[in-house]
């Protein structure tokens, strides 16, 4: 590169800091893959708990509303007995 074309000790040194730049950059670039790779699980994992609990909601909501209805037909069912 540089130090084929001027063939001094400063193109060397040079051309030896731009490979070592980029050898950093691969370096830097490499951990950030691993680091998306690794969110990205995560993000799966808490959408599937999410979408579980959101099941679990509602379980709870439709429970309670059969419950509510049960209750106001007990109560409507007791004013037709009473007088």
């Amino acid at each position: 590169m540089l130090s084929s074309v001027l063939r001094s000790s400063t193109a060397i040194a040079v051309n030896i800091e731009i490979m070592r730049a980029f050898v950093e950059l691969r370096r830097i670039a490499s951990s950030y893959a691993a680091l998306q790779e690794r969110l990205e699980g995560l993000e799966c994992e808490m959408t599937a708990r999410l979408d579980q609990h959101d099941g679990r909601l509602e379980q709870i909501f439709q429970g309670a509303a059969s419950a509510d209805g049960a209750t106001e037909e007990a109560k409507e069912e007791s004013r037709l007995q009473d007088p």
